[in-house]
């Protein structure tokens, strides 16, 4: 099979308003979807070894390119700000001591002279019967403690979730399927993943290629990714930023029915912090269908 790809002609993508130009092993492409392998091999009139699609940005079309090699793709992240360091800390500047090396036996000197001058030993003060009423609060503290562990806790009431908190249960329990359609997943795969809200629209405009060209397994890839983000943010103002633009995208961009299941059910669990914000407003305003469609899944919460 490698060799079957590492001998197959290259085959040309020009990217962009700029046409950008990049390039895919023909043998690779085809393998990716019907649409693409008859795009590669002829299966078009006029078709060349390359083509020019100016509606892909270059970031998307770099993901599509890692994924054709790969079977993944990654988003590169924008390199973080390195932390300031206090002056002289681990440089051999000046350090605080600690009390233990500024401390100086002053209290045994003026025991030793004391001593000295008297001629008489200095013995350490004791509190008459301190012991005795050690032990005896020792006792009553056990005694209390026995008491307590003897006496029956009342057993804890039963309080069924939320609407708000079962509704959102169904939304973290879901995941996008090779078969176009959402159905509950056994485990959440949040360990190691890295949830950053800006990455939100680049996943949704791999869904939009992905979909555009009849790749399930990239849609399956993208919207599963999306889900986890949106399943792990932290509801803040800048999170909330990304989530509306990624709302908006979906529903001026034609199709991606099944990005716009995903947010349409997000906004309905979290519709109080996304109400607050006027862009969250317009958009529920423009797109009709938007929210029609939060509307009959807030009704769910009620009910």
């Amino acid at each position: 099979m490698y060799s079957a790809i590492a001998s197959s002609e290259p085959y040309q993508f020009l990217i962009g308003p700029q046409r950008r130009k990049f390039t895919i092993h023909s043998a690779v492409v085809a393998r990716i979807s019907p649409y693409l392998d008859k795009l590669v091999n002829g299966g078009f009139k006029g078709s060349e070894k390359q083509v020019q699609w100016e509606h892909v940005d270059e970031e998307t079309f770099v993901c599509f390119w890692q994924y054709a090699y790969t079977g993944d793709y990654d988003i590169p992240r924008e390199p973080k700000t390195p932390e300031a360091t206090i002056e002289g800390q681990g440089q051999g500047g000046n350090e605080m001591k600690s009390p233990e090396s500024t401390n100086e036996p002053r209290k045994f000197v003026e025991v030793a002279a004391f001593e000295q001058i008297t001629n008489e030993p200095v013995e350490p003060y004791k509190k008459k019967h301190t012991k005795r009423k050690m032990l005896k609060k020792m006792l009553a503290e056990n005694a209390r403690r026995e008491a307590a562990a003897e006496e029956p806790k009342p057993e804890p009431s039963y309080e069924p979730p939320s609407k708000r908190k079962q509704l959102w249960e169904v939304f973290t329990s879901l995941r996008f399927t090779n078969s176009h359609q959402v159905e509950p997943k056994p485990e959440r795969e949040s360990q190691g993943d890295d949830f950053d809200a800006s990455h939100l629209l680049c996943h949704a405009r791999v869904f939009a290629f992905a979909e555009c060209y009849g790749i399930s397994d990239l849609m399956e890839l993208s919207c599963n990714r999306i889900h986890r983000i949106l399943s792990n943010l932290d509801q803040c103002t800048e999170t909330l930023a990304d989530i509306i633009a990624l709302v908006r995208y979906c529903y001026e961009t034609p199709a991606l029915l099944d990005l716009k299941e995903l947010v349409v059910l997000y906004s309905a669990c979290n519709i109080e912090a996304l109400w607050v914000e006027e862009r969250f407003q317009h958009i529920i305003k423009t797109h009709g269908h938007l929210s029609q469609a939060v509307i009959a899944s807030i009704l769910g919460r009620l009910t």
